[in-house]
Formats: C-alpha cells, structure tokens, sequence
C-alpha cells in the first residue's frame, strides 16, 4: 500500500497521512443441523471491513484545497483495488473481492 500511496501523492501532488481507525472481521460458516440442533460447521472464508481517517496537509506552496476532489475520488478508487490485492499478493491461493474489483469483473463479463 505504500507504494499505491506514494504514486496517489505523486499524481496529485498532495501528501497525507492515513491512519486505520477500526476494522471488523466476520467468519463465514455454514452450520449442519442435527434435528434443531446445530451439529458441526463448515468454515466458508473471512471478511474483513476497516476504515481511516486520510487527513491531506499542506507542503509548502502546495495548495490542497485546489485539487482535493480529485485527491478524494482516485485515493477512494486506489484504496478499494489496495483491499482485495493485499491478501491476493501476501497470501498465494486466497481469493479477495474488493468494490473496484467487483467493478471490473462484472465490466469484464466473469460475474453477472
């Protein structure tokens, strides 16, 4: 992701900072009853959801106020594609899906 960021800083030429504020983990599972009674499970898959706080600031002679649409729309759209690709490149056979990535492959035809 630092790499992501620094590329967002130079396309817009704004710096900042970006600190996670919280993040949520739920486990998928589908449970077998026995009667009514739960009887095993079957681990499905995680989901993750985070959020930050992204504070642009001032470098001098550097005025963010200029450009900070256009900073918010790319640094949404490159933080949704950094979502799926962390856990794709950091852990080899695990499949993410991310809101740009979802995007994509239904514009690509993989998903209706």
């Amino acid at each position: 992701m630092e790499q992501s960021h620094d590329e967002l800083t130079k396309i817009t030429g704004i710096r900042f900072t970006n600190v996670a504020t919280r993040a949520i983990v739920f486990n998928g599972i589908n449970v077998e009853y026995s009667g009514s009674d739960p009887y095993r499970f079957t681990w499905k898959g995680l989901r993750i959801d985070a959020s930050s706080v992204v504070a642009p600031y001032n470098h001098f002679g550097v005025d963010i106020n200029k450009d900070i649409t256009k900073f918010t729309y790319v640094f949404g759209l490159a933080a949704s594609l950094d979502e799926s690709a962390v856990f794709e490149e950091d852990f080899p056979g695990v499949e993410a899906i991310s809101t740009v990535k979802g995007l994509r492959m239904i514009n690509q035809g993989l998903i209706d």
